[in-house]
């Protein structure tokens, strides 16, 4: 980034609307001088733009390659992209903006070996228009697809006709889901090393970790409901669950993820901790994948006057609250923790043994109404 800073406070006033403006106080009749004095200009600068018949486009010998209406409909179109999920990248700007001077015949400085915008003129026309270089995350064309104004409105129009037929409150009104939780955590916290260093190094467990999912619950009033780990085995540990949060639930299964038996499970769970009953009921919004959706399962929750509600298809990283307000804390507060660990347990590696414990301390530093 260039760091001129202008130290001139001239520019360029005389408009299109101003030279019209003249044009209509000369036809009726006024002297150019008065017309001059009325609009604050001087008067050689309004015989010089009458007698041109333009008005100026620089202040001295760099121009504007763009009109404004150009200038704009580039912008306008960078942002149509990036609604789309096609956003454009420094390098894709720059070439676009150079066709879009070729095609339109206008005189440029732009780069003719490249063919493309030098990075001074991108910045300076993404800070014009508000515009900023972000790290964009990975949508599936599923994902992109399905979350479009019919599938939420049908997900509202639902919610709407359960809340009114239960009459659920905010305590009675939960989330749930579940997020991956690796002995190795993909994100590290940054450390201080020396300026120009060209590899900044951190020990891990290892170089690939084990995926250990923990199910998540809350309630719209900010209460929570013990979480669950499962834990990719075949069968279950007493010591796996050491330090965990209380009241927590121990699942494994041969991948590691959940599926309808232990769905069922989660379930008596969850009526064991929120113990909800006809005469009270409870709903619960949650993904629809296919685990959540067997025949078991949906018995249990009409015993038990438990509502479930599914999300549209590939909605979840924008309509799930825990997706879009909860996960991203807890995974940053979860790397932490492995890092402090690491750092305390020298020449130990984190394993599944470890997982819970320090969730545990994630856990309780995000769960909270506080936070």
């Amino acid at each position: 980034m260039s760091g001129y800073k202008r130290k001139s406070e001239r520019k360029l006033v005389f408009t299109e609307d101003i030279l019209r403006e003249v044009r209509e106080k000369i036809e009726r009749g006024q002297s150019k001088r008065s017309v001059a004095e009325s609009l604050n200009i001087p008067e050689s600068t309004l015989r010089k733009r009458l007698k041109a018949g333009t008005i100026p486009r620089s202040l001295g010998r760099f121009y504007n390659i763009f009109t404004r209406e150009l200038d704009e409909s580039l912008a306008e179109h960078c942002r149509h992209l990036d609604v789309r999920f096609y956003g454009l990248t420094k390098r894709e700007l720059g070439r676009m903006a150079y066709d879009l001077a070729e095609k339109n015949n206008l005189d440029h400085r732009f780069n003719k070996e490249k063919k493309t915008a030098s990075k001074k003129w991108v910045e300076n026309f993404a800070r014009r228009h508000q515009l900023s270089l972000r790290q964009p995350e990975k949508t599936s064309l599923a994902r992109a697809a399905g979350f479009n104004r019919v599938q939420v409105q049908r997900f509202y129009d639902n919610l709407r006709e359960v809340i009114t037929k239960y009459g659920f409150v905010g305590r009675q009104i939960y989330n749930m889901d579940e997020t991956g939780l690796q002995t190795v955590p993909n994100k590290l916290p940054r450390v201080y090393a020396q300026k120009g260093k060209k590899t900044v190094g951190k020990i891990v467990s290892a170089e690939r970790g084990q995926t250990v999912t923990a199910v998540c619950c809350m309630s719209a009033s900010g209460s929570y409901v013990a979480p669950a780990f499962i834990f990719p085995r075949k069968r279950q540990k007493p010591e796996l669950m050491d330090g965990a949060p209380d009241d927590s639930l121990q699942l494994v299964s041969d991948s590691g993820y959940m599926n309808s038996d232990l769905f069922v499970t989660w379930l008596q769970h969850f009526v064991k901790m929120a113990k909800p009953s006809k005469n009270d009921p409870a709903l619960i919004i949650l993904d629809n994948h296919s685990s959540h959706l067997s025949l078991s399962a949906i018995e249990l929750a009409r015993e038990n006057g438990i509502v479930l509600l599914s999300l549209p298809p590939h909605t979840s990283h924008r309509m799930q609250s825990l997706d879009t307000g909860f996960f991203g804390p807890l995974k940053k507060a979860y790397a932490t923790a492995c890092d402090n660990w690491q750092v305390s347990n020298i020449g130990r590696a984190i394993t599944q043994f470890q997982v819970a414990r320090i969730f545990c301390t994630a856990y309780m530093k995000v769960a909270s109404i506080e936070s």
